[in-house]
């Protein structure tokens, strides 16, 4: 009987926290290929009033959108949220409040298989304030 392959888990901690930017995109430079099992946004809005929609492509290193999701509420001016895109997760449609100043807010992803070199690409799709609100990006990824 052929044994089973062994996935293991790492947390590979981007960091991508360049201040004033609400439009990232992270290639998986030096990483095997592998399954991207979540993504953690923590977005930091800036005083610009509007909504901000997020939304996370994972794309091949070509820059060929492989999937997309989009999360199922918006955000607004001075509201930090943290969302996680995951398997396993659930589908929020409303964001769940975790304290008086933070949002938290899932949504659901498959399990994405990624080549080397493959990109991430997290953004408002509105780009309400692309030069002001800030991102950081934390990402957990499985490999043979």
């Amino acid at each position: 009987m052929a044994q089973p392959s062994k996935l293991i888990q790492e947390a590979f901690d981007i960091q991508e926290a360049t201040a004033n930017d609400s439009d990232k995109t992270i290639t998986l430079n030096g990483k095997r290929d592998c399954q991207i099992l979540g993504v953690r946004v923590l977005y930091d809005a800036s005083a610009t009033s509007a909504t901000r929609q997020l939304i996370v492509e994972f794309q091949d290193p070509d820059g060929n959108v492989i999937y997309e999701a989009r999360a199922g509420d918006t955000q607004t001016a001075n509201e930090k949220f943290i969302y996680q895109f995951a398997v396993g997760v659930a589908d929020m449609t409303t964001a769940g409040r975790t304290d008086g100043t933070r949002v938290f807010l899932t949504t659901p992803i498959p399990p994405v298989a990624m080549r080397k070199n493959g990109i991430i690409r997290v953004y408002d799709a509105d780009a309400t304030a692309v030069a002001s609100d800030d991102l950081t990006i934390s990402v957990l990824a499985a490999w043979s």
